[in-house]
């Protein structure tokens, strides 16, 4: 009896495993939102792609406590790896740059936060990002 419930044990871990290691495999998902937290890397294994946030530049958006003649816009600079080699990305809140494509991936950016107010200046480690993958035949 001590020996099957030690073989059920066994089967029991080995599955959690197989399950983590699907989780790893999965953090950056086609066809679905995602958030990237700056100088994170998000990966998809199945894909053999990775997208890194590496920062966020010229963050000059209305703030959300001031009332402005324009938007704004920031840049979120992330580096895609596929096997297509290692491409810079710039994307852009508001302008017309608001996805690329590379190959058959087509990265956009959906939206960056957190927005700014007028009493706060934003760190860099804040920042995140919502991103959008899609692949194409």
């Amino acid at each position: 009896m001590r020996y099957l419930a030690f073989i059920i044990l066994i089967f029991s871990f080995t599955s959690c495993d197989k399950k983590i290691i699907d989780n790893l495999g999965s953090d950056l998902p086609l066809n679905k939102e995602f958030v990237i937290e700056n100088g994170s890397t998000k990966n998809n294994l199945e894909e053999n792609i990775s997208l890194q946030m590496v920062s966020v530049a010229n963050d000059s958006r209305c703030p959300s406590d001031v009332e402005c003649v324009w938007e704004g816009d920031a840049e979120v600079n992330l580096v895609f790896n596929s096997a297509l080699g290692i491409h810079p990305i710039i994307l852009h809140t508001n302008l017309a740059s608001k996805d690329t494509t590379i190959g058959t991936f087509t990265i956009s950016l959906i939206k960056l936060d957190p927005y700014p107010i007028s009493t706060k200046v934003i760190s860099q480690s804040e920042y995140k990002a919502t991103i959008f993958v899609t692949k194409h035949d």
